[in-house]
């Protein structure tokens, strides 16, 4: 989320039928290729601007001193619960509980990539915090268990990491190449962890009870997939071992070697917990846009990844979101009843 998706929703909300897809810059009439151009060198930066705030303002709250010395556990936990926490609870009100906002045009359909509301009451309410068929709760309480070890990565690096607080003045080079490489090594293994955990051969072949991805699937990864009609606070639903894994991304300074300004693994931090937000609502613009990543809640064994890094396009499992998807039929419940039944089938064969 951003300004773009601010701009937008403030637009909707007053009645207007079609909103811009940049605040400053439309590229909707540019070349594919200058296009293409701008999201990998520019867009994928801009696009986390909320992450880097976020990050900054981490930094500025709990890094005052600027002597070198670590944060507070209590400060830490503190901070990487609430606010996060909060994000993920102002998307859920804008993307759900006020549909109202776009009631008037039955736009709220129109917007969602699956038209049905999954965390709807037999009234058509939508709550904060529960919903009829539990999902909501499950997400938000695994949301909850993720960010508890987002703050406890945030602590580890806070006293393993050599940090320079001035590496901006005397590095000025090395501190923005740093940053910049976040965004990339973030995406990248975002691919790799996501795709360790789906099966890695088919049914048929051989190798099949030595499949590690099957096994991480069925035991850890499952759970996130769950949420087959996602939400804001899907992003973070998952097993405690897929949060260990995930948040992994932010250990890179300590892989690469050297001394870095705390920003190197803040941002890295708060973009794995702050993207999934837009990554997961399951709306179109103004809202997170994320068609890409909806698939793959949808049809499991495509789009791996994020467009930015192409994995999915070289490894064959790319898949382009087209209107049939939109409208594909689901129930007003977790999982399809014949998805359910393919999985216990699936989980059976996977135990012996």
């Amino acid at each position: 989320y951003g300004a773009a998706n601010v701009a937008g929703i403030r637009a909707m909300a007053r009645g207007a039928h079609s909103v811009p897809r940049g605040v400053f810059i439309d590229d909707t009439a540019w070349p594919g290729w200058a296009r293409a151009a701008a999201n990998v060198l520019v867009w994928c930066h801009v696009g986390h601007a909320l992450d880097f705030a976020v990050a900054l303002l981490s930094y500025v709250l709990l890094y005052s001193g600027g002597d070198g010395a670590a944060p507070s556990v209590a400060a830490v936990v503190a901070f990487d619960v609430a606010v996060p926490a909060l994000l993920y609870a102002t998307a859920h009100e804008l993307a759900y509980v006020r549909p109202f906002l776009y009631d008037r045009r039955n736009a709220f359909v129109a917007r969602k990539y699956n038209p049905v509301n999954q965390y709807t009451d037999v009234t058509g309410r939508v709550l904060r915090l529960r919903s009829p068929n539990g999902q909501l709760q499950r997400e938000v309480r695994h949301t909850m268990q993720g960010l508890l070890v987002a703050a406890a990565f945030h602590v580890v690096l806070s006293r393993t990491v050599p940090l320079d607080h001035a590496a901006w003045r005397r590095r000025p080079l090395h501190f923005v190449a740093t940053l910049a490489f976040t965004t990339y090594v973030r995406e990248a293994h975002f691919y790799v962890v996501h795709r360790l955990m789906h099966p890695w051969f088919k049914t048929s072949s051989p190798y099949r009870r030595y499949d590690l991805g099957r096994w991480l699937y069925v035991h850890v990864h499952k759970l996130h997939h769950l949420s087959v009609n996602p939400g804001p606070w899907s992003g973070l639903s998952m097993h405690i071992g897929e949060h260990l894994l995930y948040y992994t991304c932010a250990l890179w300074p300590l892989l690469v070697g050297g001394v870095y300004h705390p920003l190197a693994y803040l941002y890295t931090l708060y973009h794995a917990t702050i993207a999934p937000i837009g990554g997961h609502d399951g709306r179109d613009f103004p809202h997170g846009a994320s068609a890409f990543h909806y698939l793959h809640h949808a049809k499991y064994e495509c789009n791996y990844g994020v467009p930015l890094v192409p994995f999915d396009r070289l490894f064959g499992t790319h898949r382009d979101f087209e209107p049939a998807d939109k409208h594909r039929p689901q129930p007003p419940r977790e999982q399809p009843q014949q998805q359910q039944q393919q999985r216990r089938r699936h989980d059976a064969d996977d135990t012996h």
